[in-house]
Formats: structure tokens, C-alpha cells, sequence
């Protein structure tokens, strides 16, 4: 996969994967942006059962600066999109760093003869065990279908080659006393 995925390429792997037309995810993609937008209009939060939760987060004003001339800047209220994945994406993220342990690094100074210095204080953290995990468990990971998989899977369009059309978007504002 590229480092960097562009739309077009991004239609063009899921139609592929999926069977459908590329005309089919490009309107699937457009729809369901549109409904997130109207939900984050409407109510502030969605959440894409295995996908996550889009939230609004109220901005308060505040001081700035012009990254390009370093000018002092006010930068006005308003909202921002947060988006937390749900638990199986984040797994399904960091599945290769699962069976990782922490390795203690020995401290490398000119001055071997003096005792090392503290990173934090005297008195050193208690080292937990780190679990195992199972065999069957790292096999089952390993099988894991991939992201655009599932979220396919996740996308039934019930046998109909166009998503259905969504309500028209309630043109209201969300501030931090509609949150």
C-alpha cells in the first residue's frame, strides 16, 4: 500500500476487493459523509458501529501565531472533529506489537565509576509480569482479515446497487450549550 492514499485509489481497492462498481463505492463514500456531517450537525456525535465515534469538541478563542511571519494571531471559537476508533480497529492497528515486552536499556556514560542517575526518583517501579499470550490467540491474529475487509464486510448495501439517499442535513449549528 502506498504511504500516501488517495481517494481515487482508495475507491478503486475497495470496488476491486468488494465486486462493485467504482460508481457504487464513490457514491457509497459521498453518502456516508454526507450522514456524518448531518449527525455531527444535528446531534454533535456519531458512532460507526466498528468504525468509532465522531465527536464535536467546542474550541474556545484564543492566541496564535502566523507560522509563516510568527505574528500574533486570535484565533477564533469553533468547533473540531475529534474521532476515537473503536477497540477492534485499535487492536486490529497494534496487532503486530501485541507480544512486545519492555527492555531496560543500560545506561552508557563516559563516567562508569559513578553511580548512575535516577530517571525519575530513588525508588524504582515495581515491575509487573508480562502476560503470555496464547498460541491459538497470536494464530487467530495472524488471520485477521484486513481493514478494507472488514470494513466492506461492515458496508451491506442489502442486495441494492446504491446506498439509499439520506434525509436532507438540519442546517443548525452546534455550539457548547446544544452539546
Amino acid at each position: 500500500m502506498p504511504e500516501k492514499l488517495r481517494y481515487s485509489q482508495l475507491v478503486e481497492t475497495v470496488a476491486r476487493e468488494s465486486g462493485k462498481s467504482k460508481q457504487m463505492i464513490h457514491t457509497f463514500f459521498v453518502e456516508l459523509v454526507q450522514e456524518i456531517k448531518a449527525d455531527l450537525q444535528r446531534e454533535g456525535r456519531v458512532h460507526l458501529a466498528g468504525l468509532g465515534r465522531f465527536r464535536l469538541v467546542w474550541s474556545e478563542e484564543r492566541q496564535g501565531r502566523n507560522p509563516q511571519t510568527g505574528e500574533a494571531i486570535t484565533i477564533p471559537a469553533h468547533n473540531r472533529i475529534l474521532f476515537k476508533p473503536d477497540a477492534a480497529i485499535r487492536r486490529l492497528i497494534n496487532r503486530d506489537y501485541q507480544s512486545l515486552k519492555p527492555t531496560i536499556l543500560e545506561n552508557n556514560t563516559a563516567n562508569a565509576s559513578a553511580p548512575p542517575e535516577p530517571f525519575f526518583d530513588e525508588n524504582p517501579i515495581e515491575e509487573k509480569p508480562v502476560k503470555e499470550i496464547p498460541a491459538e490467540k497470536k494464530e487467530s491474529a495472524e488471520k485477521q482479515p484486513s481493514l478494507t475487509e472488514e470494513l466492506i464486510a461492515a458496508a451491506s448495501f442489502s442486495g441494492e446497487d446504491t446506498p439509499p439517499k439520506p434525509e436532507p442535513p438540519i442546517e443548525s449549528p452546534v455550539t457548547p450549550a446544544t452539546l
